[in-house]
């Protein structure tokens, strides 16, 4: 059985967003959108090193990876802070009724407690930008940010090539993917 399937090579990830966001509006479900994951998962699977997104494009056995929106990345990155926050809050809530007796001091501990929480997940959450900022630069030091579209019919794939003709990407094509 064959499928059909649009290839693109964005130079930022900014207008491969708006691209994927647009394909929603039509209809493209999010699961018939892939992107290229790290570089380094790329080169594990090829045993060697990339020496461009080229390479990738017309692959229908590289290694894919569902498309991390800036929503979803600033979600992650509240979730390292709050959880953090809250089990030192709870932690010291629990460590400091059992020691201390007055409320006052048992409202500040779980505040302090609390707050070196958030710090050390304010980190986490830093660590997490920088690292998908890297998986980022990477790619586009390779050539360029790799998104496949699954194309259901002709109608899907007018509504796909329309959208990617409307915004800047090279190397757009489509290609049969034996399945």
């Amino acid at each position: 059985m064959s499928i059909k399937e649009a290839v693109a090579v964005f130079d930022s990830e900014e207008e491969m967003l708006d691209v994927i966001d647009e394909l929603g509006c039509v209809g493209i479900d999010h699961s018939e959108i892939t992107v290229m994951p790290s570089v380094e998962d790329v080169e594990k699977q090829i045993g060697h090193p990339l020496n461009s997104v080229e390479e990738t494009e017309d692959d229908p056995d590289i290694v894919r990876a569902i498309p991390f929106d800036t929503v979803s990345l600033g979600d992650a990155m509240g979730v390292l802070i709050a959880i953090p926050a809250y089990l030192g809050a709870i932690g010291m809530a629990i460590a400091s009724a059992v020691i201390v007796d007055s409320y006052a001091i048992i409202a500040l501990l779980v505040a302090g407690g609390g707050a070196v929480g958030a710090i050390i997940g304010y980190f986490m959450a830093k660590m997490l930008k920088m690292s998908h900022k890297r998986l980022i630069k990477k790619q586009l030091e390779k050539g360029g940010l790799v998104l496949w579209v699954h194309l259901r019919d002709k109608e899907h794939e007018q509504h796909v090539t329309d959208i990617l003709s409307h915004h800047k990407v090279h190397d757009v094509h489509i290609h049969n993917v034996t399945a």
